[in-house]
C-alpha cells in the first residue's frame, strides 16, 4: 500500500452544489482552514451560483479581537484591524491572515469544549456536540465537508483515547447532529501522528463508509501563498507543498511520531460517508 493506485481504485467527485449553502469545516483547528479555505475557493469557483462559506473548530480563546460574536460559541471574522494580531491564538491569526489576504471569505469560528483530564467521554462528547450543533442550526448550511489534514480524525493519532481526540470528537459531534456530510482528510499521514500502518487499518475499516480519492494538487497551490508566508515548513499544509514534485519515494514527517509516509500519499484528499464513518475505537 505505498502507491497512490491503492487509494485511488474509486475517484471521488465533488457534487454540483448549484444554488445550495455549503459549509466547509476544518474540524481540527489549526492548519486546517488552510485546507477549508483552498477547498472553498476551488468549489466556489466551480459552482458559482453556490454560497460557499469556510469555518474552523477550537476550543475557547481569551481574546476575539477582529472577530465579531454572532451567537453563543460562534464567530466571524471582519475587516476590523487588531491592535497587536500576536495577542490573538495562532488559528485566530491565521483566519486574519487569510481574510486580509482574500476577503471573498470570512471563515466563521466555532467554539467547542476542551477535553478536560478525567471528564468523563460521553458527557465531553454530549458538550461538543451541544456547542457544533447550536452554531449549524444558525448557519443553516444544505451540505456540510469536514476536512483534516493528516487524519487523526480518522486514527486517533497520538492520543491515548482515540474517541477523547479533538478531531475524532468534531466529527462524532456532525454525525449526532444527522445532517449528511463528506468527511475529507488530506495528504494522509502529512500531521506526523499516523503511520502507515495505521492509516491502512483505519481504511480498511471504512467499506461501508469509504467514497474515493483525489488529486489535491489544485487544492495546495491554491493555499500556497498564505502558507508559505505565514506558516513554518513543519506544518501541514507546506508538508504537502513540499511533496508535490515527488513521487515513488516516502517522506519523514517532522512531527509528532516522525513516521515515513509515502509522498503520493501526500498529495491526495480521501473522503468517507461522513454519517457512516465508523471510525477504529483502539
Amino acid at each position: 500500500m505505498n502507491t497512490i493506485n491503492e487509494f485511488t481504485e474509486t475517484i471521488y467527485k465533488f457534487n454540483e452544489y448549484n444554488s445550495s449553502n455549503v459549509l466547509i469545516i476544518g474540524i481540527g483547528s489549526g492548519s486546517d482552514i488552510i485546507g477549508a479555505y483552498a477547498l472553498g475557493k476551488f468549489l466556489k469557483e466551480n459552482n458559482p451560483n453556490a454560497t460557499i462559506n469556510i469555518a474552523v473548530a477550537v476550543t475557547p480563546k481569551s481574546d476575539y479581537e477582529g472577530f465579531d460574536n454572532l451567537q453563543e460559541n460562534l464567530y466571524q471574522v471582519n475587516s476590523d484591524k487588531v491592535s497587536d494580531l500576536s495577542k490573538l491564538h495562532h488559528t485566530l491569526q491565521l483566519i486574519k491572515q487569510i481574510y486580509d489576504s482574500d476577503n471573498s471569505f470570512s471563515p466563521y469560528v466555532l467554539v467547542r469544549p476542551k477535553y478536560i483530564q478525567d471528564t468523563d467521554i460521553q458527557i465531553h462528547q454530549k458538550d461538543v456536540t451541544d456547542a457544533i450543533s447550536k452554531s449549524l442550526i444558525f448557519l443553516n448550511p444544505d451540505y456540510i465537508i469536514a476536512t483534516d489534514n493528516g487524519g487523526d480524525s480518522l486514527t486517533g493519532g497520538v492520543s491515548d483515547n482515540v474517541e477523547k481526540e479533538f478531531d475524532r470528537t468534531g466529527i462524532r459531534a456532525l454525525q449526532k447532529f444527522g445532517k449528511s456530510f463528506d468527511y475529507i482528510v488530506f495528504g494522509p499521514g502529512c500531521d506526523g501522528e499516523s503511520t502507515k500502518e495505521m492509516i491502512k487499518s483505519s481504511i480498511e475499516l471504512e467499506k461501508d463508509s469509504f467514497k474515493g480519492a483525489f488529486s489535491i494538487t489544485e487544492l495546495a497551490k491554491l493555499w500556497s501563498s498564505i502558507s508559505e508566508n505565514f506558516l513554518p515548513k513543519d506544518r501541514t499544509p507546506n508538508i504537502i507543498l513540499s511533496a508535490l514534485n515527488l513521487s515513488n519515494q516516502e517522506i519523514e514527517i517532522p512531527r509528532h511520531r516522525k513516521p515515513l509516509i509515502p509522498a503520493d500519499w501526500l498529495k491526495i484528499g480521501i473522503a468517507f460517508d461522513g454519517l457512516n464513518f465508523k471510525g477504529n475505537n483502539q
